[in-house]
């Protein structure tokens, strides 16, 4: 007997280990992943992004020199997708990853975006952050990026042909001055340095000229410059203050803003300052002359009907049509490149924002819904160019 059996208390000792062994249930093996994400290019969207692991658990992440860290993920494959990555950024085809999961490990991944400015845009300025600033935002008002973030006012702006830069004016008290950037808000160069103002600035269709409004000894005058600021001679006198001036899409010609005759009229004058005509003739003020792009109309605007409306004319002044009806003020119609839409100012909603309406004034569609007063918008080319 003694030799064909185990003693009693060895299998005694296997059968309480083996209980022991279930009644104590091992806890399902996890692991830990970290997710980094680096952000380069243009117009990066401060508001990072969200990472998703399995279409479920979701995390927030910086866009830049950032790390964060999933705990407790079952052994195995995850997919891990970054979200809400803005329209001008790129993932290519690593939107989503598949990555795999020891126990007790951390397996890591990694997301590399890349940015950059897509156009078309507007630019407009605005003070929704506290000052004035420049902005530019898609077409139908979303995705607000601001380019310029000084504690001076700037505004003003205006797009280079090319579609590459955009010039602004600084504000400092009484004193401005012209600056330009490039179209992402970055190489800002300062053109002009004056104790007095300098602004209105507009680029010549070809890119080789610019005009601005200088205020000097005896009032605003038109001036042309070089691109860098360079070569800055009047074409124009300071008598009358002569401003809001926007070349004809040709860059022959000027349609510009006086007071010669006691009145804001708008006159028409050649690219040197010659030749001066006079196309509107009304007790109103007509004022902000802007060229369409077939050189055949010109959009202004008057309180010739008792408030700020946004009318059209041939450029020789014939055939009036007024655009706008509404108690509020209408202002600073733009002309889009392809002279189907006419950007505008209007308090119309209480206060001063950004719209859209037909050549006809028709279809009018609000861009921007901010407190803070959104003004001056200007389009930029259809894409980047080279300039001829």
């Amino acid at each position: 007997m003694t030799g064909t059996h185990p003693p009693r208390i060895a299998v005694l000792s296997t059968l309480v280990a083996v209980l022991s062994c279930e009644s104590e249930p091992t806890a399902p093996a996890t692991g830990f992943l970290e997710v980094a994400v680096s952000t380069t290019g243009s117009i990066i969207d401060s508001d990072g992004y969200v990472v998703t692991v399995d279409g479920s658990e979701s995390l927030s992440i910086p866009v830049n020199n950032s790390v964060i860290t999933f705990a407790g993920l079952s052994v195995g494959n995850h997919d891990v997708e970054l979200e809400d990555i803005a329209s001008n950024c790129d993932l290519g085809d690593a939107a989503t990853q598949s990555v795999s999961v020891e126990s007790g490990s951390i397996a890591s991944t990694s997301f590399a975006v890349t940015c950059s400015l897509i156009l078309p845009k507007i630019a407009f300025t605005s003070e929704r952050d506290g000052d004035f600033d420049v902005y530019i935002m898609n077409l139908d008002g979303s995705d607000p990026f601001r380019l310029t973030n000084n504690p001076l006012d700037e505004g003003g702006s205006d797009w280079s042909p090319d579609g590459k830069q955009i010039g602004f004016s600084r504000v400092d008290g009484l004193d401005s001055d012209i600056y330009v950037m490039d179209a992402d808000g970055s190489n800002v160069v300062r053109l002009t340095d004056h104790p007095n103002q300098d602004g209105g600035m507009v680029w010549s269709p070809d890119g080789s000229k610019i005009a601005f409004s200088p205020f000097r000894s005896n009032g605003f005058g038109i001036w042309i410059m070089n691109p860098d600021g360079t070569g800055q001679v009047p074409i124009f006198d300071e008598i009358y203050d002569e401003i809001a001036m926007e070349w004809s899409p040709d860059g022959g010609r000027m349609a510009f803003n006086t007071l010669r005759d006691g009145n804001w009229e708008i006159y028409l004058m050649d690219a040197d300052g010659s030749n001066p005509v006079r196309v509107t003739a009304h007790p109103g003020r007509d004022v902000l002359p802007d060229w369409s792009p077939d050189g055949e109309t010109i959009a202004f605007v008057s309180d010739r009907d008792g408030n700020d409306e946004i009318y059209r004319m041939n450029i020789d002044g014939s055939n009036v049509l007024r655009l706008t009806h509404n108690q509020a003020e209408d202002t600073q119609p733009v002309w889009s490149p392809d002279g189907s839409r006419l950007a505008f100012v209007s308090k119309r909603d209480g206060n001063l924002e950004i719209y859209t309406m037909g050549p006809n004034g028709e279809s009018p569609v609000r861009l921007t819904f901010d407190p803070g007063r959104d003004s001056g918008p200007i389009w930029s080319p259809e894409a980047f160019t080279e300039v001829d």
